[in-house]
């Protein structure tokens, strides 16, 4: 059984409307960093750009309040590290090396969605700033009719695992690539993160970036994680939001 790092303050629920929530009122309060909230069960999960994460018990959430020596201004190079995390510990449960990182934060196997990674900040009473790391695994379940298909972690392995066997290993990896983004800083990460790149040198669209969707070729990452985009006029655009999809 892989133990949990002793730097780690564990809130385990039965149920909670959304861990992230949670995790904010928390680090409001003053809660210490790696405080971690997990539940079996959410009734309002949240995904990016405020849409509804489906959230049944034998599915994995948590979120965690971090508060990085590095300035609020690099804490959204954490959508890397964490992915980095989940990405591993898929891998290590259903013993498979190719795991893809669709940017900016998705992990996906067999190009289905098999996570998804909300970051939010806040401040306390001090007004020192935190930042809510949250994480959704699919482990027995995965939602149908999605839009670019999703799978789970028992989809993927003969003998079924669970929440209690993958939480520690999770939680493990994420303090593992964490400190090495703390210690060693984001090209470390963006270097391992690009191994594992979905799509990288592919065309892509880019819906939800101003002023228009966009298409090109998807050539990398920035040094601040921006996704690379070589346009038909031979023109590079850095990108900071959009949803990317292949065409």
């Amino acid at each position: 059984m892989v133990s949990i790092p002793e730097r780690i303050h564990l809130l385990e629920l039965d149920v909670v409307d959304s861990t992230n929530r949670l995790a904010r009122e928390l680090g409001v309060n003053g809660a210490k960093p790696w405080t971690i909230v997990h539940a079996l069960e959410q009734t309002a999960g949240r995904g990016r750009k405020k849409n509804d994460w489906l959230s049944p018990r034998g599915n994995l959430f948590l979120s965690a309040i971090l508060k990085p020596i590095n300035g609020p201004k690099r804490w959204s190079e954490l959508s890397f590290v964490i992915s980095l995390a989940v990405a591993d510990t898929v891998a290590v449960v259903t013993n498979r090396s190719i795991i893809g990182l669709k940017w900016p934060n998705d992990v996906l196997v067999n190009n289905k969605k098999i996570s998804g990674i909300l970051l939010e900040t806040g401040s306390n009473a001090k007004k020192e700033s935190y930042l809510v790391v949250g994480v959704g695994l699919n482990i027995a379940h995965s939602p149908k009719g999605t839009r670019y298909g999703a799978t789970s972690i028992n989809e993927l392995i003969l003998q079924k695992s669970s929440v209690k066997t993958i939480l520690p290993i999770l939680i493990r990896a994420m303090v593992n690539w964490y400190d090495i983004w703390e210690n060693s800083g984001f090209l470390e990460i963006r270097k391992q993160w690009l191994k594992r790149a979905h799509g990288l040198g592919k065309r892509i669209e880019i819906v939800g970036m101003a002023p228009k969707t966009q298409e090109g070729i998807y050539t990398g990452l920035s040094k601040d994680g921006r996704l690379v985009l070589k346009k038909d006029n031979g023109e590079i655009e850095l990108v900071s939001a959009g949803t990317v999809t292949f065409v």
